[in-house]
């Protein structure tokens, strides 16, 4: 399934979604050092939105988390939002992989630090950070008490879907 970017901590507030002219930038968050390091990236359109936290979404659409042990996430600075949004799901998942800031590239977007610290405080460990010279990156994080032989099992499964999907695509 698909989080979108009005997935977030507090259900039923309206928020602006800002429209920008190349969608992958678009957020709930207004552009701030964003602007600057794309200066051709406008706002062209502001629609309201009505939010709504995950775990309410996942237990309107019964989605049964259980089956789900990954989560990526990229919304343009939103993602401490969404991921707070899984309320006590979150105690579900093992990996995530999301998009962080270590400059606020929109406004009031939290940062680095205060991903791990939540991140952090809800079991999770940093084990990977790749960033970009525009204030932004990715980070991947494993849930702590997960035990090296159950990585290992896993990223050979991994590795094996991976080898599979190569082969579908020569075919």
């Amino acid at each position: 399934f698909y989080v979108t970017q009005m997935l977030v901590y507090v259900d039923d507030q309206q928020v602006n979604f800002n429209i920008t002219n190349h969608s992958m930038s678009s957020s709930t968050l207004n552009l701030d050092l964003h602007s600057v390091y794309y200066p051709d990236i406008k706002i062209n359109k502001k629609i309201n939105l009505l939010s709504q936290r995950f775990d309410r979404f996942a237990k309107d659409e019964k989605i049964e988390i259980s089956k789900y042990d990954f989560i990526n996430i990229d919304i343009q600075g939103s993602e401490l939002y969404a991921l707070k949004g899984f309320g006590d799901l979150i105690r579900q998942i093992k990996f995530i992989y999301t998009e962080i800031n270590i400059g606020h590239l929109y406004e009031s977007c939290p940062l680095l630090d205060e991903m791990d610290q939540f991140l952090g405080a809800n079991g999770f460990k940093r084990v990977e950070l790749s960033l970009t010279n525009s204030g932004w990156g990715d980070a991947f994080y494993i849930r702590a008490d997960i035990q090296k032989e159950e990585l290992l099992s896993q990223a050979e499964e991994v590795k094996k879907l991976i080898e599979d999907f190569k082969l579908r695509i020569i075919k």
